[in-house]
């Protein structure tokens, strides 16, 4: 896979990664528009965000920044788990979206819903990832998630 997998944390250590969950700071709303939109949602999940191979996963945006330290994760651990992935901060696009008339455009846009892919289709898996790295921003990051606290093995090191 000719992808990259960072999480953020604030440890120090990639030890202290064991069971670490990500969380929304407005839950609620991200699962009602993940159930109107009917896409997967899971209050236990980890955020993951996704780079070309080549690109620098040091990106420092404030939205970025203020979840810790990167981690570089195992490429060959994480597609497997994945389930929702946004062209961008998924609970920002999810804020913007709820009042979003057009909202169904949105979605189809900027998620992608992976939860049907099976967990053997690295294909499918890999491609559901490029067309979100297609979509993004250059201001922004891929935000995908996998519903389930990290794993030591997922961490490869400290970046």
């Amino acid at each position: 896979m000719s992808l990259v997998f960072v999480t953020r944390c604030p440890v120090e250590d990639e030890t202290a990664l064991e069971g670490a969950c990500s969380h929304d700071d407005e839950p609620d709303k991200v699962r009602q528009f993940c159930c109107r939109w009917n896409l997967p949602y899971s209050r236990i999940f980890r955020s993951i965000a996704v780079y070309h191979a080549g690109e620098d996963p040091h990106c420092e945006t404030p939205a970025l920044k203020r979840h810790g330290d990167p981690f570089l994760l195992r490429a060959e651990e994480v597609p497997p788990d994945l389930q929702l992935v946004c062209s961008e901060d998924i609970q920002q696009a999810v804020l913007r979206g709820m009042d979003d008339p057009d909202g169904e455009r949105r979605r189809v846009e900027i998620f992608e819903d992976m939860s049907a892919l099976l967990p053997t289709d690295l294909a499918g898996r890999e491609e559901a990832l490029v067309r979100a790295l297609r979509r993004r921003q250059p201001d922004e990051y891929v935000e995908a998630r996998m519903f389930r606290a990290l794993r030591a093995r997922d961490v490869v090191r400290k970046l």
